[in-house]
């Protein structure tokens, strides 16, 4: 009665050892009429297995969650504690943030479904992207050399990337089918032929439609930003350290979308990298709130489409503060869905 009448106690976790004198099921009709009903959180972990069966029965039914061990309870009650901070403390999701064209990217969407294509590469994820607010460095495609050069010339940028474009090939530095810093029409040329003799003979069944020449944009933090839909849970939104790392550090957050900025915030200041997105040994810090703008239209962009089963953005090229971001690569699943 002194636990249930303590306003400073919001919690109460009953614990009980079988001992000669003990007793258990009093002991857990006493927490029942004592405590359920009274607008405390109340867990309880009789320890003692077929001793204790009749007890834990009471507190089931008086509607006393309860555990055979300790642990087991402590940790129910800290998941509810991360559940509510996430459900009291987060505003509501994020719904017109960016001005978005949600019917440009259906009908990139439902031409690929039409045509059997379920994995779009970079140059067709790019224009969904795209209509989401997304930012890609100056890019042009060239199917032969001589095309690639007159990239390289129409973009006008000082250095250029080139890189692969097969619907096959989905992990490019794995074939040779990247080269960066590009910084003559010669070294463009050499460069689409060293990239589609290495596609060739690394993956020779793949179909090579051409190169995709870019501007070469330097001076930012590479993350990854990706989404995978759960069947029960839906959009499970995806943010880290990005590049060649991802797979080996991990180092990444989670949500479910949709999110609003406040989780969105709180998956950029939960990676462990974090510290490298403020500014250190002379670097300018990161533009952090363009990542957390990016995050959201990509929650947006998932619950918009549920066709959409995966994405990937990888790296995502964060610049300094103001200067906002870059998708530097991309790729996505998609498959028919209910709506």
């Amino acid at each position: 009665l002194a636990l249930r009448d303590e306003p400073s106690i919001d919690t109460v976790l009953v614990l009980l050892t079988p001992q000669a004198m003990t007793e258990p099921e009093e002991t857990a009709g006493a927490t029942v009429s004592a405590l359920a009903g009274s607008g405390k959180t109340v867990f309880a972990s009789f320890l003692g297995g077929a001793a204790v069966a009749a007890s834990r029965r009471i507190l089931t039914e008086g509607g006393v969650p309860n555990y055979p061990v300790p642990e087991r309870a402590v940790r129910a009650l800290h998941a509810m504690l991360r559940y509510s901070r996430i459900r009291f403390s987060a505003g509501p999701p994020e719904t017109e943030v960016f001005p978005v064209r949600p019917e440009n990217a259906g009908r990139l969407v439902r031409e690929a479904l039409a045509a059997g294509r379920r994995t779009l590469g970079e140059e067709e994820s790019r224009g969904i992207l795209e209509a989401y607010g997304f930012r890609f460095p100056r890019h042009a495609f060239a199917a032969t050399s001589d095309a690639a050069v007159a990239a390289y010339r129409a973009i006008g940028s000082a250095s250029a990337v080139m890189k692969i474009v097969s619907p096959q090939i989905l992990h490019k530095t794995d074939v040779g089918g990247v080269r960066l810093g590009l910084s003559s029409c010669e070294e463009v040329a050499r460069a689409f032929m060293e990239i589609t003799s290495s596609v060739r003979r690394r993956a020779p069944s793949a179909w090579i439609a051409g190169v995709s020449v870019q501007e070469m944009v330097t001076g930012g933090r590479e993350l990854i930003l990706g989404m995978s839909r759960d069947p029960q849970f839906g959009p499970l939104l995806m943010f880290g350290l990005g590049g060649i790392y991802v797979e080996v550090l991990k180092d990444v957050s989670f949500r479910v979308a949709p999110i609003s900025r406040h989780d969105a915030g709180e998956m950029v200041r939960e990676i462990r990298a974090y510290p490298l997105l403020a500014a250190y040994r002379g670097s300018e810090p990161a533009d952090e709130e363009a990542i957390v703008e990016a995050l959201i239209q990509v929650s947006r962009l998932s619950c918009d489409f549920p066709e959409i089963q995966e994405l990937d953005i990888n790296p995502l090229l964060v610049l300094p503060k103001g200067k906002g971001i870059r998708a530097i690569d991309s790729r996505m699943t998609i498959a028919e869905a209910n709506r």
